[in-house]
């Protein structure tokens, strides 16, 4: 496998404290092969917040349910977490929990937020309605990143010093499986349309991939040093790896468990997260004082689809508008058989800059649905329109639009 490093923009970082409309980036003038550190005089200035919300000391993690427009803030050196209210920027609890709260995460579906507390190796478990205490389950040693996927209400745990992931039930509030991973894990992420965990592991230089199904590390796979970070687009079924001492970005096909890209950013890339809506990765560099702003393609547009005989269905379609600064390589095509409720992958990679593919051994009379990813260096773009088209029963052409 080649690796290929590329590098993306560059620009100054301006925190603002949980006001998603005052978040401001400096004006974008590039794709993601430009590069620039920003100066002063190329942020925006004179900007201030929303609201600065005194909480409780050295607030560490973070974590926002959407439902209630409720924000959770572990404070590490308070031994507290403060609930603040998204309408009023107020805080309107403290609630104590156990030593050295250091992340958070919340299960929308059930209004239940879970504390992972590094100095005493438990979770917090919170009831959201009530803001108080549920639980508190023991886990391993120096509990550090804590992830929930909300399809199965299941909570997974990185224990630093004990080399596992703590896979919790969140109706029992039980320990119901401890997985080996590599050393140090530390961030975690997940994936829920695919039910798949991803642990970054600090000191041994990979991710841990893991099955929600059997609670089995089904692959490893090595990036650079330190991976500090890790964040998945459940859409397009791509991890972002954020790699702190090769101040690299590791761009992950979720399908294959391989590493497609490297990207360069800034120094010590410490967090990252994704945009779903339009595809679009931020990168936080602890040490440079800036995001690194990663643009994967836009999707393909004007697809079509027609039936040439009773078995056969050619598609054809326009490259994407943007290919956010890298070549595209390939397409993957799915093809659905209930109108888009459900969704097969009929070829995952074209390996071709081709845009025509033509889908045969088909049924006759029968309605397929097709739409369209775009693939390059940067990852998988976001599905394209979505067409039909009804095999023929005679030889007569349908075109669909």
């Amino acid at each position: 496998m080649v690796v290929k490093t590329k590098r993306v923009l560059v620009i100054g970082l301006m925190l603002v404290l949980f006001s998603y409309a005052i978040f401001v980036l400096a004006p974008k003038t590039a794709n993601a092969d430009s590069v620039g550190t920003s100066s002063p005089s190329n942020t925006a200035s004179a900007l201030t917040s929303a609201a600065s919300i005194p909480v409780g000391i050295s607030p560490y993690g973070v974590a926002i349910n959407p439902s209630t427009n409720t924000i959770y803030v572990a404070n590490f050196d308070s031994n507290t977490v403060s609930v603040i209210s998204g309408t009023t920027n107020t805080v309107t609890a403290t609630i104590p929990v156990e030593n050295q709260p250091v992340s958070i995460a919340v299960n929308p579906s059930t209004n239940t937020v879970y504390v992972a507390n590094d100095g005493s190796n438990t979770v917090s478990v919170i009831n959201g309605a009530t803001n108080t205490v549920s639980a508190t389950i023991p886990v391993g040693s120096e509990p550090q990143g804590v992830a929930v996927n909300p399809s199965t209400n299941t909570i997974y745990v990185t224990n630093n010093r004990s080399n596992t992931v703590s896979v919790i039930n969140g109706a029992t509030n039980t320990v119901v499986a401890t997985i080996s991973v590599g050393t140090g894990p530390y961030a975690i992420a997940v994936n829920p349309p695919t039910n798949t965990i991803y642990v970054a592991n600090q000191n041994s230089n990979t991710v841990s991939v893991i099955n929600g199904t059997t609670n089995t590390v089904s692959a490893t796979i090595p990036v650079g040093i330190d991976p500090s970070a890790v964040a998945i687009n459940p859409s397009t079924n791509t991890l972002y790896a954020a790699i702190a001492v090769s101040k690299t970005v590791s761009i992950i096909n979720g399908t294959t468990n391989t590493v497609t890209a490297t990207i360069l950013v800034g120094t010590y890339p410490s967090a990252v997260a994704i945009n779903p809506s339009t595809n679009t990765i931020y990168v936080a560099n602890g040490r440079s004082n800036t995001v690194s702003v990663i643009n994967a393609p836009l999707p393909p547009t004007g697809l079509t689809a027609t039936a040439v005989s009773s078995s056969q269905i050619n598609l054809s379609w326009n490259t994407p508008s943007s290919n956010g600064g890298s070549a595209i390589t390939g397409y993957m095509i799915e093809r659905s058989v209930d109108n888009g409720t459900t969704w097969s992958i009929i070829v995952s990679n074209t390996d071709s800059t081709s845009t025509t593919y033509s889908d045969t051994g088909l049924h006759k009379k029968t309605t397929y649905t097709y739409r369209i990813h775009a693939i390059n260096d940067l990852g998988i773009s976001l599905p394209s329109n979505i067409v039909s088209a009804t095999t023929l029963k005679n030889n007569h052409l349908q075109h669909h639009k």
